[in-house]
């Protein structure tokens, strides 16, 4: 039992090490591809290019315009014919937007066909289109999108503005008529003190007659609840799709979001390696509980061996022996020898006094000749 427990910890120890080892090469990794992406004031913004591919469930001969408004930076562009598969780069296929925030922009579409309003679709949120799969090596992200496009509520509210404004009036004025004979049903015939000495005979048949009254009181508020809710019923109707428009959607990173999305990155392989050095000590603690007592049975304090090396993570170089001629030039030519630290420092001072013993020894070498 205990040998099965010591190599499950030991185990977990050797898999916690790896972990930790991984992260840290993923770390390494991160850094070096952050140096290589600096910031520079003239950086190039990212772009979002949209392009409609497809429009179904749209008649025959139909051209529509499809109008694309962002929100971040606020902007509209219109796109006035399908993409060629032949000719991608064709005006009026596609549109472009520069600087888009990509962690609030949203998107909406509208098409109109000959100045005719077809419809608008939903707000689309832009970030699951804009995300860098991988920092390391950022590529433009290509995906495709369907928007399905509903006819507008201006338009369905204009088309049936004066049969519901007509049918609402003659609706409220039923109510109110209806309501006026509730209260005046419901009303308690109010009786002065001499009629309240009446025989009980009297009272018996007022209350055999009130009983009708309630009941067509109640009958008519059901009623009326029924027709009200009938009315919500008409009102919230579904509406369906005039017509679906499928987009291809390339988003081409900034420098500004792949160094965004590598701090990501290093935040998260940065928590792994916490984690993993969390497993890593528990496993060795794990591991040293889990070691077999010293044989013989003696009480003598053993010191043991650590489960982890300190500076497992740092690996030493080998030490490469030199040769003869290796070690002159680097005692006598290299870059640490005595000649090339001293000789940059004292080489004004040689020029100078080297040219005044010149001047002083040798300057008649200098001197013009004698005029002929």
């Amino acid at each position: 039992m205990a040998s099965t427990d010591a190599e499950t910890a030991k185990k977990e120890l050797e898999a916690a090490r790896s972990e930790v080892v991984e992260c840290e090469k993923q770390i390494q990794a991160i850094k070096e591809a952050l140096r290589g992406v600096p910031a520079t004031p003239d950086e190039k913004p990212n772009t979002l290019r949209v392009s409609a591919i497809k429009v179904s469930d749209l008649a025959q001969g139909a051209s529509p315009s499809i109008r694309l408004q962002l929100s971040s930076p606020v902007e509209e562009l219109t796109i006035t014919k399908l993409q060629d598969p032949l000719d991608k780069d064709a005006e009026g296929s596609f549109v472009l937007f520069e600087g888009v925030d990509t962690s609030a922009a949203t998107l909406s579409v509208s098409a109109n066909d000959a100045d005719i309003p077809l419809g608008t679709s939903d707000i689309q949120d832009v970030a699951p289109f804009c995300t860098i799969e991988d920092g390391l090596h950022p590529n433009p992200k290509v995906s495709e999108v369907t928007v399905s496009l509903f006819p507008s509520k201006s338009s369905s509210s204009g088309s049936g503005s004066s049969s519901s404004s007509s049918s609402a009036a003659t609706t409220e004025e039923k109510k109110e008529e209806e309501k006026e004979e509730i209260v005046a049903a419901s009303e308690p015939a109010t009786k002065d003190d001499e009629e309240t000495k009446e025989s009980d005979d009297k009272a018996e048949k007022e209350a055999t007659s009130a009983t009708p009254d309630a009941d067509a009181t109640t009958s008519k508020e059901t009623a009326i609840k029924k027709e009200e809710t009938n009315e919500e019923t008409t009102t919230t109707t579904t509406t369906t799709p005039i017509c679906s428009v499928t987009f291809n959607v390339e988003f081409k990173p900034s420098s500004k979001d792949i160094r965004e999305a590598l701090h990501d990155m290093l935040n998260k392989v940065s928590k792994r390696k916490a984690a993993a050095i969390d497993n890593l000590r528990k496993s060795a603690a794990a591991v040293s509980r889990a070691a077999p007592p010293p044989a013989g049975g003696s009480t003598d304090v053993i010191p043991s061996q650590r489960a982890v090396k300190p500076g497992f993570l740092n690996a030493k170089s080998k030490k490469v022996q030199e040769d003869a001629l290796t070690k002159f030039y680097n005692r006598f030519l290299g870059p640490t020898s005595l000649l090339r630290t001293v000789v940059p420092v004292v080489k004004n001072y040689i020029i100078f006094f080297g040219a005044v013993a010149f001047f002083h020894f040798r300057g008649q070498f200098m001197a013009l000749p004698p005029p002929v």
